[in-house]
Formats: structure tokens, C-alpha cells, sequence
């Protein structure tokens, strides 16, 4: 608990989070239980404004697959997999790169 702490307080003071007074204006989208729209709140999230619905998901979801039963989200929707994501972040010039923690030795030096 302690680390994530100095983690937010360190993000805070180089102005990667906003301070406590500015969180007002920070959009903030969560999930209604049982949805499994996480993938969706976290990419509007990030890019601070809801542009990604459900629908739009799922269509870049068959243009991945036309499959029926469509291997890149559960059948009832949601549950989205990383290559959705990622596609939805670089749909807005987002950059996405895996991490491959054999290498994370020399993302980190």
C-alpha cells in the first residue's frame, strides 16, 4: 500500500496525475457490475473522454474476425482481448508496444 503511494505521489509531482483540487474535472468512466466493459472504461479512461462504446468495440472486433463466435470479445460482448485495445488506442495515435518481461531489464535501465 505504502509503494503504491509514493508511486501516485511521485506521478502528482511530475504533473502525470492531477492534485486532489483538479480531480473534479478528470473524467472517470467505470463499469456497472456484470457488464465486462472494463477494456472500454479503461481505454476512455485514458483518453479522457467517451469515445468508444460498446459498438464501436465490437466493430473493431469483426474487423479483426468475422467469425461468429468472434475470438477477440465474449460472445455476449465485452471481455474485450489486448488486440482490441490496442487498435482503439492507436485509432487515436497512441503508440502500444508489449511488454516482454524477459526484456524488462533493458526497458529499465
Amino acid at each position: 500500500m505504502w509503494s503504491l503511494l509514493i508511486v501516485i505521489n511521485f506521478l502528482r509531482s511530475l504533473r502525470m496525475l492531477p492534485n486532489q483540487n483538479e480531480l473534479e474535472s478528470v473524467y472517470f468512466e467505470h463499469q456497472t457490475p456484470f457488464s465486462n466493459q472494463c477494456g472500454k472504461c479503461t481505454i476512455n479512461n485514458l483518453l479522457g473522454y467517451p469515445f468508444y462504446t460498446k459498438d464501436s468495440l465490437n466493430d473493431i472486433c469483426y474487423g479483426l474476425s468475422n467469425d461468429f463466435l468472434n475470438p477477440h470479445k465474449h460472445i455476449l460482448g465485452g471481455d474485450y482481448d489486448s488486440n482490441v485495445l490496442i487498435i482503439a488506442l492507436q485509432n487515436f495515435g497512441c503508440e502500444c508496444k508489449w511488454l516482454d518481461s524477459r526484456e524488462i531489464n533493458q526497458i529499465c535501465k
